[in-house]
């Protein structure tokens, strides 16, 4: 049986998610693999699904690193915005998300990782570059934290982003109005996506 605490914490989580009406999308529902988004849509977590180590830490790192910033802006002399809401809409849709840093002309998005990569992912790349197109910032920057370290890496901004974005749009409206799933697009990330097995064609989800 839960306890209390968790029962609160389970229907917090509930709380918090917004749901998605059908003009609506969030910027990571068209930088992640399609197909998961498709699915996350059409079947969305349960709460306890939700409630992981992992998701929580990742939270947690960009609540502590913006207060931080936040707390001590005067002393550092920095122009910052924390969560900086993000809107723009596209063939009808509304894409919003939340933009984790700007500071001065330039956007910083702050990602968690058990393992830093050699090069920025694609989907982090589109997320971050995204951001920045449409709060017109001139660069953007990834920041990769984990337990040995950090990396950023930098790339100015460029119309070619949004042109991936509004492809991206295009293909989930029309798989979740069909009710037909978007391709496939298989990566190591497969193994850990909690629809692996209906995606892959077995009755169960994980």
């Amino acid at each position: 049986m839960n306890s209390k605490l968790i029962e609160i914490l389970l229907k917090a989580i509930e709380l918090e998610e917004e749901e998605h009406v059908h003009d609506t999308l969030w910027v990571t529902d068209l930088c992640q693999c399609l197909r998961r988004s498709y699915y996350s849509l059409k079947y969305p977590l349960k709460p306890e699904q939700k409630l992981k180590r992992s998701l929580i830490i990742g939270k947690s790192i960009h609540l502590y690193l913006e207060s931080l910033l936040l707390k001590h802006k005067d002393k550092l002399g920095i122009d910052i915005e924390i969560e900086k809401p993000v809107r723009y809409v596209i063939d009808g849709m509304v894409i919003r998300g939340y933009a984790d840093i700007v500071l001065g002309n330039i956007l910083y998005e702050i990602k968690t990782t058990s393992k830093i990569p050699v090069k920025p992912y694609f989907e982090h790349i589109l997320q971050a570059g995204f951001y920045a197109y449409v709060l017109h910032l001139r660069e953007f920057c990834i920041v990769y934290i984990n337990d040995n370290g950090y990396k950023e890496f930098c790339m100015e901004t460029n119309d070619g982003i949004i042109n991936i974005i509004k492809d991206r749009v295009r293909v989930l409206k029309e798989a979740l109005e069909s009710g037909k799933p978007p391709p496939r697009e298989k990566s190591v990330l497969c193994n850990y996506c909690p629809y692996k097995t209906i995606c892959f064609e077995q009755k169960t989800l994980t």
